[in-house]
């Protein structure tokens, strides 16, 4: 197979049925400015300007090229350093590994769940919630409640076979001494566990 060059790449681009327009804009730019070993760094603001759009649209055009499999990132762009991107040819991608891109058709559909690259990206968004938000249905910290302690306490006044009476202990309405959250299943405060042992 001969090597890929800057046009084959252009080409692919341009032909592309599964990249909108403002991704296959901002692709044609990086074209424009890309070494022979399909590598191509370009500050944002500079791709902004030249194409006439804004920093987060190109943005959103970088990350849609990705998901098509046009574009890899070699080094990721951070504060004072421009990132680095590597052009990537879906067919190749296709071939080597026999998994079919997604489609834009699919992709509205809701035919897959993911893409090639981020199999968990979907398109509907989800607000995170903590397992006591979750059953309790609300978004504030669990109660806390007063429970006698079975142990009894860390008194200095107490003897080791000695237990105190009435020793009151604060634990979280999950019912658990050491996790905020619900108990893992090997925790001895896991109810599982505490029907078990009694």
């Amino acid at each position: 197979m001969r090597r890929r060059t800057v046009e084959d790449w252009r080409r692919e681009v341009f032909r592309s049925r599964t990249l909108k327009d403002h991704a296959k804009v901002v692709l044609l730019d990086l074209a424009d400015q890309m070494r022979a070993d399909l590598r191509v760094s370009v500050p944002r603001e500079t791709i902004a300007k030249r194409v006439g759009k804004s920093e987060r649209g190109v943005t959103r055009s970088i990350s849609d090229a990705h998901e098509a499999g046009f574009l890899d990132t070699v080094v990721s762009g951070r504060k004072y350093v421009t990132a680095v991107y590597a052009a990537t040819f879906p067919s190749d991608l296709r071939a080597t590994h026999g998994v079919p891109l997604r489609t834009e058709e699919e992709a509205a559909d809701g035919v897959l769940s993911g893409t090639f690259f981020s199999p968990l990206r979907t398109t509907t968004s989800v607000p995170l919630r903590t397992p006591i938000q979750a059953l309790s249905g609300t978004h504030a910290v669990p109660p806390i409640e007063e429970r006698t302690c079975p142990v009894g306490p860390t008194d200095r006044n107490v003897g080791s076979k000695e237990r105190a009476e009435g020793h009151v202990v604060r634990f979280p309405a999950t019912g658990c001494r050491w996790h905020e959250h619900l108990c893992p299943d090997d925790c001895a405060d896991h109810p599982d566990n505490r029907e078990a042992s009694a």
